[in-house]
């Protein structure tokens, strides 16, 4: 099992639904989070571009790049 002090966990909540959000996990321990059908990946073009290949099959939100694009 991944080690969870590698990653950042952000748990986002509404009436009705929680949602947790991971940040800096390794690509190859992702499925380990992941639950079936209920997750999507949002990654900025440049790791799309390098690493895109290695995401498992699930739907991709691709925002644009830099530091800017990346607040909540």
């Amino acid at each position: 099992m991944p080690n969870p002090g590698s990653m950042q966990t952000i748990t986002v909540r509404t009436e009705s639904h929680s949602s947790r959000i991971l940040i800096g996990e390794k690509l190859e321990h992702l499925t380990n989070y992941i639950p079936e059908g209920r997750a999507i990946i949002i990654t900025d073009g440049n790791m799309m571009r390098l690493y895109g290949n290695r995401f498992p099959p699930l739907p991709v939100i691709e925002i644009g790049t830099g530091e800017s694009m990346k607040t909540m």
